[in-house]
Formats: structure tokens, sequence, C-alpha cells
């Protein structure tokens, strides 16, 4: 409804009202309240004339990571959500989204490893999904490699090619 999406939109408001109660916390309140505000202006709050630079560096990092993350919850692989915050390049600082764009298509998983396709084996947990060099998940980040996920990623590739490296989960992180 549209109180309801008007209550949304408010949350960062109200977020940033309560931290900066708080003292020394006023710079990260105002990155709270206008992290959801574009670079060129649109977006919340739409009473505050204010864009580019001069919105707060750590706002204009969460309007990124926000993003990411909603793109990361529809399970969309990397390069279909880099293709995605590049459409939507008027939200964003451009040299931000650039360093974004680079973690995500260059940086591994944090606690993975690679490994090549052949060295992949039952019990591993992925760190990532497993993709077509287009893009389409095969097997979803999280899954644990049984017996039939490996033949079919081997018979898969038989005829198609995939993404390598393949990240897996680290075995006992310590």
């Amino acid at each position: 409804t549209v109180l309801e999406r008007d209550l949304v939109e408010r949350v960062p408001e109200l977020g940033a009202k309560l931290l900066s109660r708080i003292p020394k916390f006023e710079s990260i309140a105002e990155m709270i309240l206008f992290q959801n505000k574009n670079f060129d202006g649109t977006g919340f709050p739409p009473n505050v004339a204010m864009a580019g630079i001069k919105l707060p560096l750590g706002a204009r990092m969460l309007r990124i990571l926000i993003d990411v993350m909603e793109l990361e919850a529809w399970n969309l692989p990397r390069g279909g959500m880099t293709e995605q915050l590049r459409l939507l390049s008027d939200r964003y600082d451009p040299k931000l989204l650039k360093e974004a764009i680079t973690c995500l298509v260059e940086a591994p998983p944090v606690g993975s490893r690679p490994v090549k396709r052949e060295e992949l084996r039952v019990g591993q947990i992925l760190a990532a999904p497993i993709e077509t060099v287009e893009g389409t998940v095969l097997v979803g980040s999280g899954a644990q490699v049984s017996g039939h996920v490996l033949e079919k990623i081997m018979k898969f590739t038989e005829l198609n090619s995939i993404r390598e490296p393949i990240y897996v989960k680290i075995e006992n992180p310590e």
C-alpha cells in the first residue's frame, strides 16, 4: 500500500534520527539517511537537494551495496549482476561503481578456494554458483556437491563451457 511504501522509504530517516542522538555517530547517521539517494540527486529523501560528490561517501557506497545485496537475493549470476548495475549507473558514483564491478568480477568469495572442474569432489560446498560462460547458473552457491551433481557437471562440460575456477568453501578454516 502507499502507507507501507512510505514507511519503508522512511526507514533510513528513522535510523538516522536514532543514530544522530549517539555522540560521534553524526556522520554515520548522515550516511544512513542518504543511502537511498541516487548520485543524480533523485531518490530518498526527495526534499533534500543533494547529488554527486556532495553525498556522503558512505552513503554512495551503501547505495551500491544495497542494490548488490538485492541482486544477490534474486540469485543473479555475477555477470548479470554487473550488467544490471551498469543499466542503473545514474544511481551510483561512477568511480565507486567501477570499483564495485571490479570486486564482483574478480574477487573470490570469502572463505573459499578455487578448484578446477576436475578437482571438484563429492562433499565439497560451493562458495559461488557454478555458471556457464554465458552466466546461466547450473548449481547454486551453498550447494553440497553430490555424486549426481558431479556427474551432471562433467556431462555438461563435455559439450559446453563453464566458468572456472569453481569456488568451494575451505574445509576446516583454522
